[in-house]
């Protein structure tokens, strides 16, 4: 697993601040229906086993709290009652989570790696990419496995083609940690042997073809009116790769930078 090396804890309140906050939100708003299609595929694929009627969801690392809004009413459309947990390191991404749903239950300032919840606390805890943002790795990976008994999971697959070579003459990886706080950078073969190792059973995954979603209007305006070759590229990169992803997935994310949702049964 590609690692970026010498990371100071401390940088994290530099990252994830106010600026970051507001930085993100065009991206967070725009891509929210099409990553709030698949948690909700993977907790319907839960009700299909559990047969629940009601869920305790923790949102770890939530971003605006779109994706608990949305799941939140997707359960009731389906009579199914939610209770609503968020945990982040942000205080302003926790107080945007919080405006969202105010039916919220619990809201926590701290990381998932000092958090102290109860054993099997949780139906449910989802992770919307998180995981390559996270310091202590096993740490989490060991507090997931105590507090629920299903993980949700959204990571980018940042280790293909397209990222080394970008690295070869940018130092790709190091741009990623410092505009992103990504930590650590995975493939779908990577995540699941640490996840099968760590945690559980992957019962089902989703290469979610970001390229489709970056052809939509408003990102190909962005890239059409810039002045930079770079955006120019990564048009391109969008269009061969909704291509590909069409005919292979794997291919695609082999080649592109795709992400994945994993649904995940912990032992």
């Amino acid at each position: 697993m590609h690692k970026v090396k010498n990371i100071d804890k401390i940088t994290a309140k530099k990252i994830y601040n106010k600026n970051y906050v507001d930085e993100m939100y065009f991206l967070f708003s725009h891509e929210i229906k099409w990553k709030t299609e698949y948690v909700i595929k993977c907790i319907d694929e839960i009700l299909k086993i559990t047969k629940k009627d009601k869920l305790k969801i923790l949102d770890v690392g939530g971003g605006f709290g779109f994706v608990m809004h949305f799941v939140g009413e997707y359960c009731r459309s389906k009579n199914i009652e939610v209770e609503k947990h968020f945990l982040d390191i942000s205080k302003q991404f926790l107080e945007a989570q919080i405006k969202m749903n105010p039916d919220f239950c619990s809201a926590k300032c701290e990381s998932i790696e000092d958090s102290n919840y109860k054993y099997k606390e949780f139906d449910i805890v989802i992770l919307c990419d998180v995981l390559e943002h996270v310091y202590d790795l096993n740490k989490t990976l060991q507090v997931l496995k105590y507090i629920t008994n299903w993980v949700i999971f959204t990571i980018p697959l940042e280790i293909n083609l397209e990222f080394f070579i970008f690295n070869l003459f940018s130092r790709w990886y190091n741009f990623l940690y410092q505009k992103y706080g990504h930590v650590r950078f995975f493939s779908y073969k990577i995540f699941k042997n640490l996840i099968e190792r760590s945690l559980g059973k992957i019962v089902k995954y989703y290469y979610m073809n970001v390229f489709q979603l970056y052809l939509q209007k408003e990102f190909i305006k962005q890239k059409i009116q810039s002045k930079k070759i770079k955006h120019k590229i990564y048009l391109i990169i969008d269009i061969i790769g909704a291509i590909i992803h069409k005919i292979n997935p794997k291919l695609a994310s082999w080649l592109f930078c795709d992400e994945l949702a994993a649904l995940v049964k912990v032992y």
